[in-house]
Formats: structure tokens, sequence, C-alpha cells
């Protein structure tokens, strides 16, 4: 719906382009402090029947930038009229109104005036380019170089990475590193909106400079997710991330495309398998995504499937409250162990560790488990850990040879 109302932010950036900040708007707009006028108790409405928009008064002491901008962003927040003023200015405008951003910046108000900021370096970027580049550069210190240099930055790294490499590579020898690392971000944010084929345009051109995973931001409707996990590795955080959100909008296709992903790379394949489940979980369907998730195995070899539900009991998302239910849908005994090994956590709490040993079944299914799980130790055992594999040849009332097993290989390992 149109606005009927002058917006604030023309009346912003007048003042700030005239300097002006008092006087007459402060004296027909001043209030007690930002607030919103609810009305009636049960709140007005526009004819449509939708409820009116909220109505926000500036602060009374609105006489400057931090508090008008503070104002602006709670009254403008979700709409683009920023982006049709800025239109609506010349270069000279946008240019003028960077510089008195920057010398207005103060602690309290930089994430307010940072966001206008960016929006002007986006206009003024799209309309100039790298001439937008040159200008900045150009400025002294006064004329805020670092601060407006990173915004332009920013913008080309969102919009044109091929361009931008040069300037982010200019910018971080001069000023510090640490900094640049949001130029880093702006380039993923604009690669992930226009998709797969950009972010990995976008790995060949920053290559180890990447300090984020992707994707950053949220994914546009065409994303193209069998090509996304083909070349972005499943070690990175986001690409885990990106899977389970995957397999929650569409399981079938998530696990197809992993499926395929294990004929050439069964190692990489194996890796989600924790994402998949806990995508497929949503919504507490714990239970149903171990069944839909644990037959599949059987189309990784041995050791794929080892390391998939290595992945999958590792990992925070697992299914370690439902373990019995896990337990009854793997094949063997060595899927078993490979879940039981897991779950047990000698040096912290390990609540499944028993029931995942009671699963496995036979004594000597239990005794293998233990012994590869002391023998998991770099180092010596300590005294504690002793103990927590006594408690649970207590619990299991394993026969005394069987115990003697376990027994010589602690001793032999302890301080």
């Amino acid at each position: 719906m149109m606005k009927s109302y002058l917006p604030l932010f023309g009346l912003l950036l007048a003042g700030i382009l005239t300097g002006v900040f008092g006087g007459r708007f402060v004296a027909d707009h001043a209030g007690a402090r930002p607030s919103m006028d609810h009305g009636s108790a049960g709140g007005s409405a526009t004819l449509d029947g939708r409820p009116a928009r909220k109505v926000l008064t500036p602060a009374a002491d609105a006489h400057d930038i931090k508090s008008l901008l503070r104002w602006w962003i709670l009254e403008e927040s979700g709409g683009s009229e920023e982006s049709m003023q800025l239109g609506r200015m010349d270069g000279a405008e946008i240019r003028s109104l960077m510089g008195n951003l920057v010398r207005s910046m103060s602690e309290e108000g930089w994430e307010e005036i940072d966001s206008l900021l960016s929006k002007a370096a986006d206009e003024l970027f799209r309309r100039e380019g790298e001439n937008a580049l040159r200008w900045a550069d150009a400025l002294d210190v006064a004329g805020g170089r670092e601060t407006i240099l990173h915004s332009l930055i920013g913008s080309a790294a969102r919009n044109d990475p091929a361009l931008a490499k040069s300037w982010y590579d200019h910018y971080r020898l001069e000023f510090a590193k640490s900094s640049s690392s949001s130029i880093l971000a702006a380039a993923i944010r604009g690669a992930t909106a226009r998709g797969v084929e950009d972010m990995i345009e976008l790995k060949k051109i920053f290559g180890n400079d990447l300090l984020f995973g992707m994707p950053i931001g949220p994914l546009p409707d065409d994303f193209d997710y069998r090509l996304f996990i083909n070349n972005f590795s499943a070690g990175e955080p986001d690409s885990r991330t990106t899977v389970q959100y995957w397999a929650a909008k569409d399981p079938e296709a998530a696990w197809a495309g992993v499926r395929e992903l294990a004929q050439t790379e069964g190692q990489q394949a194996a890796m989600y398998m924790g994402a998949l489940f806990a995508g497929k979980a949503v919504g507490g369907k714990e239970k149903e995504a171990i069944r839909w998730l644990l037959p599949k195995l059987a189309e990784f070899s041995q050791d794929d499937r080892n390391r998939a539900l290595d992945d999958l009991f590792n990992d925070s998302w697992g299914p370690r409250m439902a373990i019995a239910e896990v337990m009854a849908e793997l094949p063997g005994d060595e899927d078993r162990i490979v879940v039981a090994l897991g779950v047990i956590n000698p040096n912290g709490a390990s609540p499944w560790a028993l029931e995942a040993l009671r699963s496995i079944g036979s004594p000597a299914g239990q005794v293998s488990t233990l012994l590869r799980s002391v023998s998991r130790h770099a180092g010596d055992v300590s005294s504690q850990e002793i103990r927590f594999y006594t408690n649970l040849m207590d619990e299991l009332r394993l026969p005394r040879e069987d115990r003697e097993k376990i027994d010589a290989e602690l001793w032999k390992r302890g301080r």
C-alpha cells in the first residue's frame, strides 16, 4: 500500500544534507520518548479490515542524527522507503549524504547509521560502479575514507565480486584485516542470493580468503542443492545445515542427492547422515526419521556406513534419546557396536551407553565394544575412566573371564 504521509526518511535525508536537525521539525514531532499509539483497546483498522499502521513519535530530544535514526529504524522497518528516497537523489547528493553519515557516527548510533550508509553505498555503486570506489579511495581521513570505502567495497562484493577482489586486497593491506571480514560476508550473501553457480565462482575468486562457510542468508527458491553438495565440503558446518534444510523441505530429494554423491564420494556422503536425520525429524518426528533413514545405510560400504553412524551419533543432532529404536533398525552387531562406541563417553555424561551395550545382545559383542572403546585412548586411562568401565561391566553382569580381558586392558593403560 502506498504511504500517504511524508516519510521520515525523506525528512532525515533533507536534514542531513542541510545540517538542520532542530527547529520546526522537532517542535512539530516531539513526544515523551519513542512510543506506539495503540488507540482504543480493540485497536483501529483500515477500511479493508487490516490493523492500522502503528504510529510512532520521536523523542523529545530528537535534535541529533542518532535520535532521528533510531526513530527512523522503528518507523521504517520492513519497508523500502529509504531505497525510494535514495533513488530520487543524484550522485552528488548521495556522496554528501555518505560523508555526513560518517561524520555523525557514534558508538551508540552505529547500527542505524551503518544500515543507511550501506543502502547509500548500494545505490551509488549501482549507478557509478568502480568510479564510486575510486571516489571513496580519494577521500581524506576527515572525509570518512576508510568507512565509506569499506561500505562501497561491500556493495561491490555483493554485486560484482570479480571487480571487488582487487579492491578488497587493497583495503585489507591498508586497514585492519578483521574489518574486512564483513566484506567477505557481503560477497557470500550476494552469491547465495544468486545461486550455487555464483557461490562456486566466488570460491574461485576469493579462494582461501573466504573466512565463512557458505551459504549465508536466505536460499533462493531455485537453489540447486545437488550442485551444492557436489561442490562444497560436508566438513563445513553450513554445508550440513543446508542439507538439513533440504531434508526438512524434501527428504526424498535430499536422500537421492546424498546417495548420488556416495557413488563417488562415500566419505563425504556419510558425513551428511546427521543432517538428513535432523531435517527429517523436524516437528518431533524422531522415530519416523530413524525408520526412514537407517535402512538406507545398506547402500553404503561397511567403512562408509561406519562413518555415517559415527556422524549420526557424534553430532549434537543425533537420535541418542531413541537409542533402542535405532538399535532395533540396524541389521547386525557391527553396526550396533559402532553406534555404542559413539555414545560411550567415559569422561562425561553417557546416559545411553548402558542401553546401547544391552542392545548388542551377545556378551561377545559387548566385550568387543568395551575393548575397542578402551583402545581408543591415546594415553593413559585415568582412575575415573576405570571406574566408568567397571560400573558398566557390573551392570552388564559380564562373566569373570570377560571382565578379566577388559580389566587387563584397563590396568595396562592405567596410571
